[in-house]
Parts: structure tokens; C-alpha cells; sequence
């Protein structure tokens, strides 16, 4: 199962917006351990949990739960990410549980002839 993890509410600011996704986070992790399912988050612009560096916050946050895995799309990292494609996957290799390709490109990069 891929989920993202919504964006904040309306006027709510980010640090308080964590508080629900970490509940939710727990209780849908430990319906999936019981299912037997696979849990990939994925990052994604505008979200709370929008780059590599956020998931990996999630993580400690939750205290590392075996259950919980990175969708990793690498359009998203290319768009995004401080580092290239490639060090991105392999920074993500032990959590990958799925991973997305499409072409992007960086923010403000032009298309080449």
C-alpha cells in the first residue's frame, strides 16, 4: 500500500499538524502488520511529508517502525531532492518498498534540444 500524507489543514501550522499524522500513522501500521501488508510512504510536493529528509523525521518520530517503507519517486526526487536521482535512491535503498519513474525536471531547469 502507497499513501502520502495529506497536507496540512487550513490554518494549522506544521508542527501541529504532525500530532494527527503520527496517530493516524500508527494505527493504520499496526492494521496493515496485522494484514500482512506492505506500508510505503511516499513524499510528495506540498505535503507535510515533502522530501526525503521529512520521511526519515517521520520515521524517528514514530521510532522506527519496522512496518513503514519509502514509495520513492524519482520524478519527485530529480524535482526536489538536494542530491542527485541516484543518491537519493541509494540513500532510500533499505526502506524502498516501490518505486515510481517518470521524467521531471529540477525547479527553474530547461528542457535541452
Amino acid at each position: 500500500m502507497s499513501l502520502r500524507s495529506g497536507a496540512a489543514a487550513p490554518g494549522l501550522d506544521p508542527v501541529s499538524a504532525w500530532t494527527p499524522l503520527l496517530d493516524g500513522l500508527e494505527r493504520v501500521l499496526a492494521r496493515a502488520a496485522q494484514a500482512g501488508v506492505a506500508t510505503g510512504l511516499e513524499p510528495e510536493s506540498g505535503m507535510l511529508i515533502e522530501r526525503r529528509d521529512d520521511f526519515e523525521t517521520l520515521v524517528r518520530r514514530l521510532g522506527d517502525p519496522p512496518g513503514l517503507g519509502l514509495t520513492l519517486d524519482l520524478g519527485h526526487c530529480a524535482a526536489v531532492e538536494p542530491v542527485s536521482v541516484e543518491a537519493s535512491v541509494r540513500r532510500s535503498a533499505g526502506r524502498l518498498v516501490h518505486v515510481h519513474a517518470k521524467e521531471m525536471l529540477r525547479r527553474g531547469a530547461a528542457l535541452s534540444s
